[in-house]
């Protein structure tokens, strides 16, 4: 396993005593791709803590929505930057919300 608790998973264990990377493989498999090995989620988390902290994400739900985009546009340039913010800073419900970071990758040629 990956060790991504860099200052960035401090502080973001549940009562339960689940960590960051645990609840945000939890929530892929319900919400993206059943069965997802907890490597590929955790590389994920890995590939995209710096600009993660940057990025000023603060809700756990959005900071998995973050990550979730950055999947669907690894490349992500300004332009869908931009909107891929505005779609997980809204508080749209969770599936209008994925489905506008799916649009915005198709918009912009990514694999989404």
């Amino acid at each position: 396993m990956l060790n991504v608790s860099e200052g960035l998973m401090s502080g973001m264990e549940d009562r339960l005593g689940a960590t960051f990377p645990a609840r945000f493989h939890r929530w892929w498999n319900v919400h993206v791709s059943r069965d997802t090995p907890a490597e590929v989620t955790e590389r994920l988390i890995f590939a995209h803590r710096d600009e993660f902290q940057m990025a000023g994400v603060r809700e756990e739900e959005d900071r998995f929505l973050f990550l979730y985009a950055r999947a669907l546009m690894p490349e992500m340039g300004d332009a869908d930057y931009l909107q891929t913010m505005d779609a997980i800073m809204t508080r749209a419900p969770l599936p209008q919300r994925m489905e506008q970071l799916r649009r915005i990758a198709s918009e912009f040629g990514h694999r989404g």
